[in-house]
This record gives C-alpha cells, sequence and structure tokens, in this order.
C-alpha cells in the first residue's frame, strides 16, 4: 500500500524499506549508509529538505533510492542526496 510520513514525524532507514505504492513526505525520510528505499509508485515530497539519501562520510557503504515512478517536489520539497547516496528514478 501507500506510505505517508506525517508533519512532525522522522523515519530513519539504516536496512531496506519497500513500499508496494507510493509515498508521501510531509515530514522527514532519512537513508542512511546501507539502507536502502524501494518505491514502486511516485514520491512526492512536500516542503523543504524531507528527503535527505546519505551522509556526508566518504563511501561506501552507499544508501540507496529506488522510485519506480515519479519523484514530484510540491511547495519548495527539497531533496538532498550526499557524496554517498545514489538514486535512481525510471
Amino acid at each position: 500500500g501507500s506510505f505517508a510520513v506525517g508533519s512532525g514525524s522522522n523515519v530513519n532507514v539504516y536496512g531496506t524499506l519497500e513500499i508496494s505504492g507510493s509515498a508521501t513526505l510531509n515530514s522527514s525520510l532519512r537513508i542512511f549508509p546501507g539502507g536502502k528505499v524501494i518505491i514502486d509508485g511516485n514520491l512526492t515530497v512536500v516542503s523543504s529538505n524531507n528527503l535527505v539519501v546519505g551522509t556526508s562520510v566518504a563511501p561506501p557503504p552507499y544508501a540507496d533510492l529506488v522510485v519506480k515512478g515519479n519523484l514530484i517536489s510540491q511547495t519548495s520539497g527539497d531533496v538532498t542526496i550526499n557524496r554517498n547516496g545514489r538514486v535512481a528514478i525510471s
């Protein structure tokens, strides 16, 4: 199903998170080195800096984000991809 991070919540991913539907971020989703998020639908980022992939630590391990739909930015929805972050959008 779908996945939503509500306002004021924070989700930190260190393992694997698979979402079979779409995802909406109204608050922070951070993917740390060794973590992987796979989204079968669209990913909507609402407001600033709610999606952070990786850290400033030299790679590896990598932090991975795979979106099998669209990446949508609403209301200045910023996405930060740090030096050990990898992103694939198809």
